[in-house]
């Protein structure tokens, strides 16, 4: 059970995770670095061409905005904007309160955003668009997400970085993060991908 795996992990929320997350991300905001994934300043840019085309499908009169669920610091905003300038955006991420306040406080701009919910975030501006990238798999209740987010009726729901397995059922985990990312462990699902995309 999630409970089982939960006791023999350190958890997501520790605060040297979002420490070393804040310092590569402000890297790449001054330039220092390409782009940053899962604490990690990279120095040669890669990208994934789909995630680029499924972002280019959802810009709307020159506008590009989504919501950006469990999106850390911006990690992809900051990855993909150079894609869209003379764009419009207007990156919402929905993230834990203590990196919703340290985006809010260091990291923020003017197309980039921090929310603790997804209602708040619409509330600050209507999109159509939600992501997904590399969070289900840490939910404790992922399908109770897929079914809010499907209840709030968005148009675009973009599944991206997401583990599935071969087995006839899902399947819960620990994660042990390489000490040279992070020194952290949690639990984390692994998909049957015909069960998953049932839910849609």
């Amino acid at each position: 059970s999630w409970e089982e795996a939960l006791k023999e992990t350190s958890g997501y929320d520790e605060g040297s995770i979002l420490r070393k997350i804040k310092d590569s991300i402000l890297k790449v905001k001054r330039g220092e670095a390409q782009y940053e994934r899962d604490s990690i300043a990279f120095t040669d840019f890669e990208y994934s061409e789909d995630f680029l085309t499924a972002l280019k499908y959802i810009v709307v009169n020159n506008n590009l905005s989504l919501i950006d669920f469990g999106g850390s610091l911006g990690s992809q905003y900051f990855q993909y904007k150079r894609f869209f300038e003379g764009v419009d955006i207007n990156w919402m991420v929905v993230e834990q309160k203590h990196f919703v306040d340290c985006g809010k406080k260091e990291i923020e701009d003017d197309q980039l955003h921090f929310f603790h919910n997804i209602e708040d975030a619409l509330n600050y501006k209507k999109t159509d668009t939600i992501l997904l990238s590399s969070v289900l798999p840490y939910i404790k209740n992922p399908f109770d997400l897929i079914q809010k987010i499907k209840d709030t009726q968005f148009e675009y729901i973009i599944i991206d970085r997401n583990p599935f397995i071969k087995m006839d059922r899902d399947l819960i985990t620990v994660q042990i993060v390489p000490d040279f990312v992070y020194k952290a462990s949690y639990p984390a699902w692994f998909f049957n991908e015909e069960q998953f995309l049932k839910h849609f």
